[in-house]
């Protein structure tokens, strides 16, 4: 007999590697997805009403490419549940905090264009993504910062 998850997400390919959807806040099966999906290399909520990045759950074991842009995110709490994320799109969200981005060894394109980034001290946090290429915050209110302090091999756009 199946279990009550079973009937509230449809079997899904295990074999998958990329998935778009469009979920309000009251979803609450994306863990449920991340486990059903263990082979998930890019996940696009984009559009998606979502109050936090943990709220998409962490059994997203292989995640490298996620999506939230204009998803009204405060902040990118949650992030270091993706481990093997490289690349984070953003944008039109209302961030103005990177600390959160601090713990994410792997990430290399980070874009958070038009978000409310304001002070360049925050910048400071992408220096221990040792991976990190290159980030976008085209739009945000932050226009200048100090080039000596950011690792050089970080192309930042503003």
């Amino acid at each position: 007999m199946p279990s009550s998850s079973d009937s509230k997400v449809p079997k899904i390919h295990e074999g998958l590697t990329s998935l778009t959807l469009k979920i309000d806040k009251n979803f609450n099966m994306m863990n449920d997805i991340g486990f059903r999906l263990p082979n998930l290399i890019e996940l696009n909520l984009q559009n998606s009403e979502i109050e936090s990045i943990i709220d998409i759950g962490t059994s997203f074991n292989k995640l490298e490419k996620l999506n939230v842009s204009n998803c009204g995110l405060n902040d990118l709490s949650g992030l270091i549940c993706f481990k093997n994320l490289k690349e984070l799109y953003a944008s039109n969200n209302k961030i103005s905090d990177l600390i959160d981005i601090e713990m994410c060894d792997e990430l290399k394109i980070i874009d958070l264009s038009n978000n409310l980034i304001i002070n360049e001290d925050n910048l400071l946090f992408l220096n221990s993504c040792q991976k990190l290429q290159k980030v976008i915050l085209v739009g945000n209110k932050i226009k200048t910062y100090n080039k000596d302090l950011i690792n050089k091999n970080i192309l930042i756009i503003i």
